[in-house]
């Protein structure tokens, strides 16, 4: 696949903070609960999260591979942190499609910043729970 240059730029972006930030202390982290949430605040401050979601969220309005491209960059230095994008996109989608105005603006632009972090929880017939 051919990506333009808005796509290439975001995916340097998201390489060099895998590789400078993330692949480094990945063991450490993996070993330990929880997300760095200094790492999810980096990543919003470099524009790594909701990338698709709309500019009045602070997102850049991109499209979903791109997102993807992001989420697959991030991932090679912390899969665990690459599911931050993964979920803000997801997540992000879903406020600005289901909530008020005014809550979507407030969730989203705190989710596309790495202020906030969101989770999604769903049952699946045979599947159960997660």
């Amino acid at each position: 696949m051919m990506f333009d240059q808005d796509q290439i730029a975001l995916r340097d972006v998201a390489r060099r903070f895998a590789r400078d930030k993330l692949r480094p202390d990945y063991q450490k982290r993996e070993s330990q609960p929880g997300i760095d949430r200094g790492l999810v605040k980096e990543m919003g401050s470099l524009g790594l999260i909701g990338v698709d979601l709309p500019e009045e969220y602070g997102g850049l309005a991109l499209s979903g591979v791109t997102a993807g491209l992001i989420t697959e960059e991030i991932a090679y230095g912390d899969f665990n942190v690459s599911s931050m994008q993964l979920i803000g996109s997801l997540m992000g989608a879903m406020i600005h499609r289901n909530a008020r105005p005014e809550l979507a603006r407030m969730w989203n632009s705190r989710l596309v910043a790495g202020e906030a972090i969101v989770a999604l929880g769903l049952t699946e017939p045979r599947g159960g729970s997660d």
